[in-house]
């Protein structure tokens, strides 16, 4: 039986083409494709969708109370004349133009408008690209939905945009406090079956701003850097920043962060490779129990004097923002005290409690034989100082 529809509604749906054919007529069993034409409301196309077997909007995780826009679309059914339908029984396919879309995403609070989209339908995936707005910043986005593997991948999401100051604060990123300026970002998250998630971001940097004054480090706009993460969500809720790349003509960072469960302090900071103006190392920050960090740091050499230069601003900087007690030990090739100024095979622990620092360990070389040992620490009344070398001369 075929049946050829010239206009027809459902609901507010307007249909301008369609076609049925039921087959089987003869037989016990029977089954019927139908291929229609539709105009109209997205909210009305999801509230079709979202019945049983499809259930697209539970899937989805949306409400479709939320969805505004309008559509042209092409869709195909094709499954037996059954009154227990199950969805994989469902033949589905369509393609349709969104325009002027808007919804509640349930990602992050994000909410998307003003969105001209495509969408591609069948009963095992969905996907949908096209422009947009997610909380009033514009966006290029793709949304992919897997509905029928029992394990891997269940959604990817790509946003892709270039981000001001401003719009980063209204997607509810956390503020940077040395980094201004625009960045141009492509950000994807995956989620699996088994409850985790994924998120890479890959940024450019050129038209940002980026201060360092401690290092004495500023990457100026128009220079160019780059800038990768890539963040592990467990199933707990629990994150891991597992890998955080920063590439500029001057700086080069690889690092991971593993944050607490409410982000207010780290578990693990590990820097697997730093190197600026010569100086490169790598490390581990730990909290300490009783409050503070430990750290430990090595590599081949070091530029402290920068920080010797900027003693008073380190002060002032420490006055408006009180250091944290800290344990640190480190061992570089090579560390540079100044101009001309060098000792070799360094040893150090330092610790600082309260606003000051407590103990002072170096132990170094320089020239061909030269040694030199550096200790500060807690005597009967107050703190010592003692500075001891096989050649005192060159030492000062």
């Amino acid at each position: 039986l075929d049946i050829a529809a010239r206009r027809g509604r459902l609901g507010d749906l307007v249909v301008r083409d369609g076609a049925v054919n039921i087959t089987g007529l003869d037989l016990e069993d029977q089954d019927i494709a139908v291929d229609l034409v539709v105009e109209g409301p997205v909210k009305t196309a999801v509230e079709v969708l979202d019945q049983e077997p499809l259930d697209l909007i539970q899937k989805l995780g949306l409400g479709n109370s939320e969805i505004q826009g309008d559509m042209a679309a092409r869709l195909k059914f094709q499954f037996p004349l059954a009154h227990a339908l199950r969805l994989t029984d469902v033949g589905l396919a369509a393609a349709a133009n969104l325009r002027n879309v808007s919804l509640d995403t349930n990602l992050y609070g994000l909410r998307l408008s003003e969105a001209d989209l495509s969408l591609q339908l069948t009963g095992q995936e969905m996907e949908i690209a096209g422009t947009g707005a997610l909380n009033g910043v514009a966006a290029k986005l793709k949304w992919r939905e897997e509905f029928a593997r029992p394990g891997g991948v269940r959604r990817r999401v790509d946003v892709a945009g270039r981000f001001r100051e401003e719009d980063r604060k209204a997607l509810g990123l956390p503020e940077i406090k040395y980094a201004s300026g625009v960045v141009t970002a492509a950000v994807g998250y995956t989620s699996f079956v088994d409850g985790r998630s994924e998120i890479i971001v890959k940024g450019d940097l050129k038209e940002a701003e980026l201060n360092a004054p401690l290092w004495g480090w500023r990457k100026p706009p128009d220079a160019p850097g780059d800038l990768y993460l890539f963040v592990k969500i467990q199933k707990d809720g629990g994150v891991v920043f597992e890998d955080i790349r920063l590439k500029t003509p001057k700086i080069q960072l690889k690092a991971g962060v593993t944050p607490n469960a409410d982000f207010t302090d780290v578990r693990k900071v590990e820097l697997r490779n730093f190197e600026y103006a010569g100086n490169q190392m790598q490390g581990t920050i730990r909290p300490i129990e009783s409050g503070g960090y430990d750290i430990r740091l090595s590599g081949r050499q070091i530029d402290i004097s920068s920080f010797f230069d900027q003693l008073e601003d380190i002060g002032d900087l420490s006055k408006e923002t009180p250091l944290p007690p800290l344990s640190i030990q480190a061992k570089f090739d090579s560390v540079l005290i100044g101009e001309g100024r060098r000792l070799g095979q360094v040893s150090s622990a330092l610790r600082r409690t309260g606003a000051y620092w407590t103990r002072i360990g170096v132990d170094g070389g320089f020239g061909k034989n030269g040694r030199v040992r550096i200790n500060y620490g807690p005597v009967r009344q107050g703190h010592a100082l003692q500075i001891s070398s096989n050649d005192a001369g060159q030492a000062l």
